[in-house]
């Protein structure tokens, strides 16, 4: 069940991509996977193209429409020229107006509950930022 757009996103999910065209959509896939399972929490998929040679512009040009039919708030911005990973990741934060910002590389791989736990942890300890480590336990164990 994908997050009605009639409600405010908690989450914005983050992705600079150059030339990603091997990788993009799997990920996409993979965060309407996780989001489907938590309709209690809505996010936007943000995705900073970096002015890609490849196909990946015109790849998420043609899943867009498939991802904001379904009521998910998905945006691509297309940047004329590549500013860089780093400049990529400070606009796409310009850019979020969310409580949450999680930062995704394309290559990521979300393990169950990944965003609940990193929320908890931000709340918990009343922190601004948090990053992920990796461990191979699943979030659930101790």
């Amino acid at each position: 069940m994908a997050c009605p757009t009639d409600r405010r996103p908690l989450i914005t999910v983050l992705t600079p991509c150059y030339n990603e065209e091997d990788n993009v959509d799997e990920l996409c896939e993979r965060l309407r996977a996780q989001f489907d399972r938590l309709p209690h929490i809505d996010f936007r998929h943000l995705l900073i193209d970096n002015a890609s040679t490849d196909r990946t512009s015109e790849y998420l040009r043609e899943i867009t429409p498939a991802f904001t039919s379904e009521g998910m708030h998905f945006e691509v911005i297309r940047n004329a020229e590549n500013q860089g990973f780093g400049r990529a990741c400070n606009q796409g934060f310009r850019l979020a107006s969310q409580p949450y910002v999680a930062m995704l590389n394309n290559d990521t791989w979300l393990m169950k509950n990944w965003d609940q736990a990193l929320i908890n942890a931000l709340e918990e300890n009343h922190l601004d930022v948090i990053g992920p480590y990796f461990d191979e336990r699943p979030f659930e164990e101790p």
